[in-house]
């Protein structure tokens, strides 16, 4: 099988590694990761700027774009030299969960790769213990997560539907990934196909207004004290409790139905 590996990390990061040697033991692995870090990119896709690539061999190559800029370049440009039976995005340094999926970079590629009809699987993992510095990578263990993505890839792609059929049809039903997410509790107790919680932000963003910037400011907002509610059968309380959460995302807008008929519109 020809796997196209990418990330929202970064070319080089330790999970994306562990998956693409943990993918490579048995398939044809091809490696396109952003150049640095784009956590947080979402579905941001460079239009008409151009783009560079490092070439490290005919396997690895790092893109200054964005995830879902690494899937184009995957599937739609001569970079790849045969057509990509799969997309696997990760492991993610953190999770994946949630409402979070819409600003991922790591699940943004694998939404990216259903458009077009290829199925996808996100995979992320989170470090719960305290007692551990979450920036060392050296207290990050990717492998029994990569391990088991690989061990079970034909049943994870059976769970995912791209949007596109082999004729490049549309689908009836919306297109489907598959999002993995786990917290650093070994062993796993099992897996639990999970609904997705709300994460409610609480970060805060300071703006420096001051009398002489001549009417500029700055801001940072950083995100990080994220509370999961509606959190019951959901992908976090799962990975709380010990397991492996396997969610399938739905990629394609909807519409909520309703009953208009009563509105006198102006024209």
């Amino acid at each position: 099988m020809n796997i196209l590996v990418t990330n929202d990390d970064g070319f080089g990061a330790p999970g994306l590694i562990a998956i693409s040697e943990a993918l490579s033991k048995k398939h044809n692995v091809y490696v396109i990761a952003p150049s640095g870090n784009r956590s947080g990119k979402g579905m941001s896709v460079h239009i008409a700027s151009p783009l560079a690539y490092s070439r490290f061999d005919d396997h690895h190559f790092a893109c200054s774009g964005n995830p879902v800029d690494c899937v184009i370049a995957g599937t739609r440009t001569n970079i790849v030299s045969c057509d990509i039976d799969l997309v696997v995005s990760g492991i993610n340094k953190g999770p994946n969960m949630g409402t979070d999926i819409v600003y991922s970079g790591t699940c943004s590629a694998a939404v990216q790769a259903t458009f077009f009809g290829i199925p996808a699987i996100a995979v992320s993992m989170n470090m719960t213990n305290p007692e551990l510095e979450w920036e060392d990578d050296f207290n990050w263990d990717y492998g029994p997560l990569a391990t088991f993505v690989s061990d079970n890839l034909d049943t994870l792609i059976s769970l995912a539907r791209p949007s596109l059929d082999a004729d490049g049809n549309a689908q009836q039903s919306s297109g489907v990934f598959v999002n993995i997410n786990a917290f650093d509790k070994l062993p796993y107790k099992g897996i639990k196909q999970t609904g997705c919680c709300f994460m409610k932000h609480d970060g805060r963003s300071k703006v420096d207004l001051t009398d002489d910037n001549k009417g500029d400011f700055t801001s940072v907002f950083w995100g990080v004290n994220a509370i999961p509610v509606r959190k019951e059968d959901s992908d976090y309380e799962a990975c709380e409790q010990g397991y492996i959460a396997l969610s399938r995302v739905a990629v394609d807008p909807f519409t909520e139905p309703a009953d208009l008929s009563y509105i006198t519109w102006t024209l």
